[in-house]
């Protein structure tokens, strides 16, 4: 007798990266959800085991993140791609709250090539449908992908937040002239006015100068795309409690925090970094850094 396979109308598969953010967003949807087993090896390579549901799958939506070991995860989910091809969806939409590289949208090197293009073509499968992320460095990066890219806007998440919070009056700052656009976006948000910092560049870490806007007697609310070692938001928190900011706050929507950042954010005079959770974090030794789920947010832009 012939097992007969049940339709399933979507499917959430998810890498062992992602899985919390990925329940969270399977149990909204009402959708069975599957985690794929990754098998690690003493040479250094990795093997995806492929799902073990027996279903027709109209679409798969694929989970990944990146909290560690950018070039290994990028592996991974090249894998877990192939593996789910035996599911035969119709459509897929892979969904990557961060996606790596986006900070490399100019060369470091004379004559280098872009590596972000190069990573796009090798995630790109013929059969995806979409492609699913939150806040890229540069917007345009979209256009290295052939099929539609869907930014979510993580800027009104924020924005609700803030304004539960009790932070009297306020002015949004960009601590470059790169993200000037993101701060306004959340300043339009907030219906608050928005500063821009001038900066110049000492080895690996931006160092801003000038503050072009008014931040004195006010909150300053400092937003960047994503935070690493955590001195640029620092240093331009500095500058604006110099200029007569009554306190600074920062939003980074993808914390990618270096082992020394959270103790260097836990002495600095940031009252509080609001990040999201595109990327998981295991553990936060301060009160000052405070996650906001993305959860609602994919949940109704997969609906």
């Amino acid at each position: 007798m012939h097992r007969v396979a049940k339709e399933v109308k979507v499917l959430v598969l998810t890498t062992s990266t992602a899985t919390e953010i990925a329940y969270r967003v399977a149990s909204k949807l009402n959708v069975p959800i599957e985690v794929l087993v990754t098998h690690y090896f003493p040479n250094g390579q990795i093997e995806v085991v492929p799902p073990k549901s027996n279903t027709h799958v109209d679409e798969v939506c694929l989970f990944q993140s990146f909290p560690d070991r950018v070039n290994d995860r990028l592996i991974e989910l090249l894998l877990a791609l192939q593996a789910v091809r035996i599911l035969k969806p119709r459509h897929l939409t892979i969904v990557l709250p961060y996606l790596p590289y986006t900070r490399s949208d100019k060369p470091v090197s004379t004559g280098a090539l872009l590596p972000f293009s190069a990573i796009a073509h090798l995630i790109e499968q013929p059969c995806m449908t979409r492609l699913v992320t939150a806040e890229l460095h540069v917007p345009q990066l979209a256009v290295a992908f052939r099929c539609p890219v869907v930014e979510i806007d993580t800027m009104p998440m924020f924005a609700q937040y803030l304004r539960q919070s009790d932070l009297g009056s306020v002015v949004v700052v960009s601590p470059d002239l790169g993200g000037a656009k993101r701060a306004e976006r959340l300043a339009a948000e907030l219906h608050v006015p928005v500063a821009v910092m001038r900066k110049i560049r000492h080895g690996n870490v931006k160092e801003s100068i000038e503050i072009l806007g008014q931040v004195k007697g006010k909150c300053a609310v400092i937003v960047d795309d994503e935070v690493n070692s955590g001195e640029s938001l620092i240093s331009a928190a500095k500058l604006t409690l110099s200029a007569g900011a009554t306190s600074a706050i920062a939003v980074a929507v993808h914390p990618l925090f270096t082992l020394e950042a959270i103790h260097r954010i836990e002495q600095s005079p940031l009252q509080h970094v609001l990040v999201s959770d595109s990327v998981p974090l295991t553990s936060v030794a301060t009160n000052k850094i405070e996650v906001l789920s993305l959860t609602e947010i994919l949940a109704e832009m997969l609906h």
